[in-house]
């Protein structure tokens, strides 16, 4: 998929996540691209700074309805492969309201 979107990634967020080695490394380097690959695909607009865990990414954006959502990015991994993809409500009831874009 060709995109000309991309996200900022914070240089602490990268600082943090980097430190797991090269892997972290090589999927923080594509982070900008696959997360505006994910904004592209769901027609997503960012609405906000991003807001960071130890080993996510979450994004608020709205949706092309304006529907605010977000869309939390975290890499691949055996213990994270059961999050499903897509954006999730923001400002919604319940511990589920982000879903997760993963690459």
């Amino acid at each position: 998929m060709n995109t000309s979107t991309s996200i900022d990634v914070p240089d602490l967020f990268a600082a943090s996540y980097g430190a797991n080695g090269a892997e972290a490394r090589a999927w923080l380097a594509d982070l900008p691209r696959l997360g505006g690959e994910f904004l592209d695909r769901w027609r997503l607009r960012p609405d906000g700074p991003a807001a960071y865990g130890m080993a996510s990414l979450v994004l608020p954006v709205l949706q092309s309805d304006g529907t605010p959502a977000v869309l939390k990015l975290q890499q691949l991994r055996e213990e994270t492969a059961g999050t499903a993809p897509g954006p999730g409500r923001r400002g919604g009831d319940g511990a589920g309201a982000a879903a997760a874009g993963r690459g």
